[in-house]
């Protein structure tokens, strides 16, 4: 064996014990986990397939000090999951199981909460021929509160006659292209008509007749919601 394979060798030797050797020395991320670890370490962080022991537990993937990907994390009243995870949260199937009942939650999670048994938070049930789509965006999880946007070829257009059936709460604002509601709980399933202004030409004035429009939905992530609505119609 020549001095150059030696060398690459001992470099591929050192290189392993960095690595896993002092695995147990890696920090975990998440406060709960923190105590005992054992798996892949990368620069003194969890980082690849490991087990860490702290008030909670978990086993599986890690990144960066956080659980991420495939694993399962149990709570210190034993509650388990045992699915996906994306920066140390529970994002996308997975299986959680209740400790004190052995009831079994199975579906889709999104930032850390229950979305149900469909990938997507939204289900569009209904629209009426008049709606080119419908876009939703949640822009918060810190309240509870829908705003409909009105639109045609990107610009906004006056609706009227908007009426809701759901179990909204408040009204919060109102303009001639928006409305904004407070939702008392989700998962909601709301019910709305209304009546979009038709194309104007350059003058301003109305080119053909209103549209009446109506869109049935299923909203299933708790959260403060902007819902656009794009209406059928040219130039």
């Amino acid at each position: 064996m020549n001095m150059q394979s030696i060398r690459f060798l001992i470099l591929m030797c050192l290189s392993t014990v960095g690595t896993y050797s002092f695995a147990q020395d890696c920090t975990v991320a998440l406060n709960a986990l923190q105590g005992a670890y054992t798996g892949d370490c990368k620069r003194g962080v969890a980082h690849g397939v490991g087990k860490a022991s702290g008030i909670d537990s978990y086993e599986g993937s890690f990144k960066k000090g956080l659980p991420h990907g495939e694993g399962t994390y149990q709570w210190a009243n034993g509650d388990v999951y045992s699915g996906t995870f994306v920066k140390g949260e529970k994002e996308g199937y997975g299986v959680l199981t209740l400790g004190n009942n052995g009831l079994k939650q199975q579906g889709y999670w999104l930032d850390d909460e229950y979305i149900g048994t469909e990938k997507k938070p939204y289900t569009i049930v209904q629209q009426s021929n008049s709606i080119l789509r419908v876009t939703f965006k949640r822009i918060s999880g810190d309240e509870k509160k829908i705003k409909f946007s009105f639109s045609r070829l990107g610009k906004p257009i006056k609706v009227s006659s908007l009426n809701v059936q759901s179990d909204f709460g408040v009204e919060l604002n109102q303009t001639d292209y928006d409305r904004t509601f407070t939702v008392h709980d989700f998962p909601c399933d709301p019910i709305i008509t209304f009546t979009a202004e038709a194309n104007r030409d350059v003058t301003g004035s109305q080119k053909g007749a209103d549209l009446e429009g109506n869109l049935n939905f299923q909203l299933r992530q708790s959260g403060s919601w902007l819902v656009t609505i794009e209406m059928q119609g040219t130039n």
